[in-house]
């Protein structure tokens, strides 16, 4: 009882750190009137524009499965905006399932909410590619790009429903499960296979933005990892997910945006205690992936409908945001929120900005001491757990360096010293950000069961010394939901991104200047015990 009403007081929390938001709801509907529309090949003939060839990608399909796959449908069904164009694309594709049930049609409430808002949205049948099979990941992404060929073709067809509607230059995929790994591999073929003057192949499309849901990741091979440079990334994932049990799209998450050159876009994530798999799809929610992998947790399975409304909340914020430039920026940082998000749903996130400068990203090598930003440098002081390199073991699920902390003392103290020029910086990237989440442990020893952590954060500036910074007051560190699927603990140690107003620092103290910052220090004094991994720590905009 007592555990309950914990996690009962984390929800009420987590509800009162969003403020309310100015921007309307994106879950609402948008101005547009709404038209359904479908397109399918007219016969099996495989000159047929709505035909193509992906046998030599994948050519064993399921025994269910009646298509020659030189010879698949490009058929899919949605909505769009009435009116004058140009509209903004998105393709929504789905993932693995029963090969004979139309999984494609189970993301309406979706298609629908876009194409109010402006965008022409529909959903990719690829059912074909369903069943008991491997190895179909090639096939999945070349199918979306022949998609997109075709729609390109009927923008400049004058005799086509949308001929000069469609805005090239603004296209979004989204996948769930399998599909949220193939949309991430169109990326990538979308460049690497890229022919001109090939009509297969003549691809180099303007991608805007990728939304995963539950996606999986490494099933295109080892050949290829993916790792997304060039456009938009939101993943989101739930804590009961009993078929991608080892939240897949944390690795790409991690990988997307590597430190070897500037970042091209923001990348976000959304965890979502009691989320399922299948309940992202109207058309498998009837299925319980719960049920079927035997996930046990203290926290029940939230309802198809919960999970659907954050789905409809993020997606069309994140697809306002890439395609039509409203910027929902405070619903990735966790500053706001909206009425359709639910309140009684714990939720973590994670947010990278495209501008910022990274102070601590632990991938430059293991020497505890050395920082990420030239001329940095970093101290520990009364730690008793101390690891830098790969996030490995601790219950941690990443693709990424980080480091583990761990402290019974409130002497300890994490500190940064900068070079003297550093503070040139503040102000073109006026927040702090850092990634913190608590060490689930399977028997208590630093985090106690249930409870949150703390940490406070200050400030050198010159000879000056600020007063702490509580991260509690940007977001509760919580305590890991504890999960088993069957007898495998599958509990995860996920991180969340704090970000703190430098200038917040320096109130009440006109005298005082971000410019002559020299030290970051993270303090361990807000409970007597803890065990946190860390990771990014940055200057952001």
């Amino acid at each position: 009882m007592m555990r309950l009403i914990t996690l009962v007081l984390i929800f009420l929390f987590m509800a009162s750190s969003y403020g309310q938001s100015s921007l309307k709801d994106p879950a609402e509907f948008g101005p547009y009137s709404v038209l359904a529309y479908s397109y399918e090949p007219a016969s099996l003939d495989p000159s047929d524009p709505l035909r193509t060839d992906v046998s030599r990608y994948f050519n064993s399909p399921d025994y269910r499965v009646s298509e020659e796959m030189d010879n698949v449908p490009l058929r899919a069904v949605g909505h769009y905006p009435e009116g004058e164009g140009t509209f903004p694309l998105v393709l929504i594709f789905h993932g693995n399932h029963h090969p004979l049930h139309p999984s494609h049609e189970g993301y309406e409430y979706l298609t629908k909410l876009l194409a109010s808002h402006g965008m022409i949205c529909l959903s990719i049948d690829g059912n074909f590619l369903n069943g008991g099979v491997w190895g179909e990941m090639d096939a999945r992404a070349i199918l979306i790009l022949r998609h997109l060929q075709r729609w390109r073709q009927w923008n400049s067809s004058p005799e086509h429903t949308f001929y000069q509607k469609i805005d090239l230059e603004k296209i979004g995929l989204a996948g769930h499960s399998r599909g949220g790994e193939a949309i991430t591999v169109s990326n990538v073929y979308n460049q690497t296979l890229h022919k001109e003057n090939d009509p297969d192949y003549n691809f180099q499309f303007s991608l805007s933005g990728l939304f995963a849901i539950a996606p999986v990741d490494g099933q295109i091979g080892s050949s290829l990892k993916v790792v997304i440079k060039d456009t938009n990334y939101f993943v989101m994932h739930g804590s009961h997910d009993g078929d991608v049990y080892n939240f897949a799209g944390l690795k790409t998450y991690d990988r997307a945006f590597p430190i070897d050159k500037e970042a091209e876009g923001f990348k976000s994530l959304l965890f979502v205690h009691g989320a399922n798999h299948n309940y992202w799809n109207t058309e498998w929610a009837s299925h319980s992936n719960d049920v079927k992998f035997g996930i046990k947790s203290p926290l029940a399975q939230i309802s198809a409908g919960k999970q659907q409304a954050l789905a409809t909340v993020f997606m069309s914020a994140f697809f306002q945001w890439t395609l039509l430039d409203t910027n929902y920026k405070g619903l990735f940082t966790k500053n706001e929120t909206f009425p359709s998000v639910p309140l009684d749903v714990t939720t973590i996130q994670q947010y990278s900005d495209k501008d910022h400068i990274d102070i601590n990203n632990y991938q430059e090598d293991t020497e505890k001491s050395t920082g990420t930003y030239p001329g940095s440098q970093n101290h520990m002081t009364n730690l008793s757990v101390f690891k830098d390199g790969v996030l490995k073991g601790y219950h941690t699920w990443n693709n990424t360096n980080g480091i583990i902390v761990g402290w019974n003392s409130i002497d300890a103290s994490y500190e940064i010293s900068l070079p003297q020029n550093f503070g040139e910086l503040v102000t073109e990237y006026p927040y702090l950000s850092l990634r913190v989440g608590q060490i689930y442990e399977s028997s208590p020893v630093y985090n106690p069961s249930g409870e949150k952590q703390n940490l406070a954060i200050r400030l050198e500036l010159g000879k000056n010394k600020t007063g702490s910074i509580e991260t509690e007051k940007f977001t509760s560190i919580i305590y890991p939901l504890e999960v088993y699927r069957r007898s495998s603990n599958i509990s995860k140690s996920n991180m969340q991104t704090i970000r703190i107003p430098l200038k917040q620092f320096v109130a009440g103290k006109p005298a005082w200047k971000l410019e002559e910052i020299r030290k970051i220090k993270i303090h361990f004094d807000q409970t007597p015990s803890g065990l946190v991994v860390l990771d990014d720590i940055q200057l952001t905009k």
